[in-house]
């Protein structure tokens, strides 16, 4: 609109240069998107295998919870070598 005064042939130059500084910033802005959606996806799946590799890890060792404390106070002690190691057991099993 400000290069109207310079004619109207001057006003479609600046509106066709002003269209395609447009459409570069908007088809590089897509391409990124898209290319980080793939990377997002790809990094997603991995994880998704990843975290079924350790479910069935610990279902073959027997367990389902791998934050699940078992040990005894003798299980520790054989462990650490010291008596203070039964502070560190879990208090809720006994």
């Amino acid at each position: 609109m400000l290069a109207i005064r310079g004619g109207a042939s001057q006003a479609f130059k600046q509106a066709l240069m002003g269209g395609m500084i447009l459409f570069i910033i908007e088809g590089v802005s897509t391409l990124m998107t898209a290319i980080f959606q793939r990377r997002q996806h790809e990094f997603m799946v991995e994880m998704q295998k990843q975290e079924l590799a350790r479910m069935q890890h610990m279902y073959r060792k027997g367990g389902d919870n791998p934050y699940d404390v078992s040990y005894s106070q003798e299980t520790a002690k054989a462990i650490e070598g010291t008596d203070s190691a039964s502070a560190m057991t879990d208090k809720a099993k006994k």
